[in-house]
């Protein structure tokens, strides 16, 4: 019997506005050219890739606000500036010891992290010599340089945006929730095969197509096999993301000498190919409402997977970095130095105080941001000597 893949229904979710629905139909009907031209099938990558980043199109071409309380997702830096300042002083160390060094922040979303670091290392008196965006959406830029020209204009003029990362670089490359964006490979477990995850149309609807997995994709679920010691049980769905892979292996080879930061929400090899996990980590985001079904409403919702922490720090290692270490989200905020922010907590208004402790525990506490959203940090030619690491340092696990 041949298996199937059954789309969930978008019964649950609110209704998109009149203008998101025919952005929507747009991004559906250009899908449903490629897959007919494609021969009636394609990869669940190249699916995601359209939905997301086609040029005039997909969801990162949007003109309208996709992250923020009017969009779709909050990430960290939104809540305020504990998370940005977290950063800043990990910046602050390397700026201090590497001569000439430079921030680049990739996917910088509204801008906030920058500004957030910016404002932070000015007051630290420990600015780069340039900080670099390499971001992808138009929108997202014009947004970024509004956002720094008003709440540090001052600051602005070192930032400019890149479209790749230069040569012998050296400093800080921070990724905070970009890894996870990367297009992915979804795959199921049959008994003897592996199936690769395609994306059929059947009259107006796209539905899942299963069919032997490409060579590449099989190679890499027999070789997790063997890493992991069992096989992965009949039916078993899940992800891998080649190009972030190969993102994380062109970084580690730019980098003459710093450190490299990346932030997502993600797991250990062994906790993210665990057998309860046989549905897979494929999450999407659409008006605030987080779900499992990426063949709903294409190009007005966001599609993401949980990150491997496992494979990225091999890739990186295997190109010359070092593992300096690996926190969830809450440890490294408070390795870096959380009670700074309690200064004179007693001299703030009450409405101050509410704000902060709930920008604490939205960052930190466990069923929020604290324990899902993890830190990796590696490092090239430079020992990072501080404490972000000392405390409860679970590279361990990778």
């Amino acid at each position: 019997m041949k298996m199937k893949l059954e789309a969930l229904s978008s019964n649950a979710l609110p209704k998109p506005s009149d203008k998101d629905l025919v952005k929507s139909n747009r991004v559906s009907r250009f899908i449903g050219q490629q897959i007919e031209k494609a021969g009636n099938r394609i990869s669940f990558r190249d699916f995601m890739q359209h939905a997301l980043y086609e040029e005039d199109l997909g969801y990162y071409a949007s003109k309208k606000d996709i992250i923020g309380v009017n969009g779709d997702f909050i990430t960290a830096p939104e809540y305020g500036e504990i998370f940005s300042n977290s950063i800043a002083k990990q910046c602050a160390v390397i700026i201090n010891e590497i001569k000439g060094a430079t921030i680049l922040e990739y996917g910088a979303g509204t801008g906030a992290l920058a500004v957030g670091i910016l404002k932070k290392l000015s007051d630290m008196g420990c600015m780069p010599e340039h900080y670099f965006i390499i971001e992808i959406s138009v929108n997202l830029i014009n947004h970024q340089k509004r956002k720094l020209k008003e709440e540090v204009p001052e600051l602005a003029s070192i930032v400019s945006w890149i479209s790749s990362m230069p040569k012998e670089f050296s400093g800080i490359v921070i990724a905070n929730e970009v890894a996870d964006a990367f297009p992915f490979e979804r795959f199921v477990r049959a008994d003897n095969q592996v199936l690769q995850v395609c994306i059929a149309k059947n009259k107006e609807k796209f539905e899942y197509d299963l069919i032997p997995a490409d060579k590449k994709l099989c190679d890499y679920v027999l070789s997790l096999e063997k890493i992991i010691g069992y096989k992965l049980d009949h039916g078993y769905l899940s992800e891998v993301s080649f190009e972030a892979q190969d993102w994380v292996k062109e970084v580690a080879c730019k980098i003459k000498s710093g450190v490299f930061f990346i932030l997502d929400y993600g797991a250990s090899r062994n906790e993210y190919y665990a057998p309860n996990r046989n549905q897979g980590w494929t999450r999407c985001h659409f008006m605030h409402h987080a779900h499992n079904e990426p063949l709903i409403y294409p190009g007005i919702q966001d599609i993401t997977t949980w990150v491997d922490f496992s494979i990225l720090s091999e890739i990186a290692s295997d190109n010359d970095m070092k593992i300096n270490g690996f926190l969830n989200q809450s440890q490294f905020i408070i390795n870096s130095g959380i009670e700074e922010s309690f200064n004179n907590f007693d001299q703030l208004e009450l409405t101050a105080q509410i704000e902060l402790s709930r920008q604490i525990k939205l960052l930190t506490l466990p069923n929020q941001m604290g324990e899902n959203f993890k830190c990796l940090g590696l490092s090239k030619n430079f020992i990072l000597n501080n404490n972000l690491f000392k405390s409860r340092d679970r590279a361990y696990v990778l």
